[in-house]
């Protein structure tokens, strides 16, 4: 074991901090595309909700409009957005 201000512990030093620096910068990476994907999973089901419900009747030739099926995958999708967002809240990385 090198003791401190041997020859190459400080390139040891750097080069380690330089890894968890980078396994950091992974995980924030990761964790902002999971909140981006779970936005976007909650933003998607809440309009397939309205346009289920006919609340939101956008596009007009829309196939989904007044169609309950689509109020209940709405809601799962959204419901599954808002787990994805829980999940990425609990791993995100310490600072």
């Amino acid at each position: 074991m090198a003791l401190r201000g041997e020859p190459g512990t400080r390139n040891r030093e750097v080069n380690d901090r330089q890894h968890q620096l980078a396994a950091l910068n992974k995980e924030t990476a990761m964790v902002k595309l999971a909140y981006l994907l779970g936005g976007l999973l909650v933003l998607i089901g809440l309009i397939w909700v309205g346009q289920g419900s006919g609340y939101f009747p956008y596009p007009a030739e829309s196939f989904m409009i007044d169609q309950s099926p689509w109020i209940y995958w709405g809601a799962l999708v959204a419901v599954f957005g808002v787990a994805v967002i829980v999940m990425a809240r609990f791993k995100r990385p310490l600072q």
